[in-house]
């Protein structure tokens, strides 16, 4: 029986084994982006195996995660400025100059579809999550400070007032964990923080710090496993620096839930 006890707790799958001996902010890999065309990077997305960077000037790289070498580029018709995935339809979507929320050809850059902003302020984030297909996007508006929930043609689902936050957001994720639903939100703050938000209550669950030093968060994306950091300058740091980071600690296992382990997979 001991044997039997001893390989299932190597094998149990409860918590991904990259949390143990790490803490949100620890960096896992990164690369540097640099500037297109003179224009440095926007916005990231990860999606398709594939992590996503847009630039000033509507050029979006697609690259690999591991090397951040350039795979394939294009220009975004939407002129977008930060971006997220839609892993059911294959789109990517932003948010543009106007404050618009588009969906594009992720070969071509041509647009499919948009809806206006459901707000009268600057937008500025948004994600997307296949986990819940009626309302899939998250979007965010600096001032005043609010976040949506809304359907895929821009229909509010629900919103809530960050308005007693310390700081403004500039960039979130929506992230489907081991240990439940998150929204990531960078803020606009030095040093740049970032908050773990539980989505129906946006109760603050934590905070850490992005590891950008006196850069600033230009957007975030979720990997299933960890959390993609793009840092937005300011001079004399040279921006342009995509970070994969841990967000969050999962809890050590306790005797107690040992023995749930032993139920569950005996």
């Amino acid at each position: 029986m001991r044997r039997i006890i001893i390989v299932m707790l190597v094998s149990a799958p409860f918590f991904p084994a990259f949390v143990f001996g790490t803490y949100p902010g620890s960096v896992v890999s990164s690369f540097y982006a640099g500037s297109i065309e003179a224009y440095w990077p926007f916005g990231v997305t990860y999606g398709g195996g594939y992590v996503w960077v847009i630039y000033a000037h509507d050029v979006v790289t697609k690259r690999s995660p591991t090397t951040g070498s350039i795979v394939a580029s294009f220009h975004l018709e939407s002129w977008g400025r930060q971006l997220a995935w839609d892993g059911n339809r294959k789109y990517l979507y932003d948010i543009n100059w106007r404050d618009r929320v588009n969906w594009s050809d992720p070969k071509t850059g041509s647009r499919i579809g948009s809806f206006p902003n459901p707000g009268t302020g600057v937008l500025y984030g948004i994600d997307y999550y296949e986990g819940h297909p009626s309302n899939p996007i998250w979007l965010g508006q600096r001032l005043p400070p609010l976040a949506w929930n809304l359907t895929t043609t821009g229909s509010v689902v629900a919103s809530y007032d960050l308005g007693s936050w310390r700081y403004l957001p500039s960039a979130l994720a929506y992230a489907d964990t081991p240990l439940g639903e998150y929204i990531f939100f960078g803020m606009n703050s030095a040093p740049a923080y970032i908050f773990t938000v539980k989505p129906n209550t946006f109760s603050i669950i934590s905070s850490f710090v992005a590891p950008v030093g006196n850069c600033g968060i230009s957007d975030l994306s979720w990997d299933g496993s960890y959390l993609w950091v793009l840092e937005n300058g300011p001079p004399p740091i040279e921006p342009g620096w995509v970070y994969r980071i841990v967000a969050y600690t999962a809890p050590a296992i306790s005797p107690a839930s040992l023995g749930k382990i032993k139920a569950l997979y005996r």
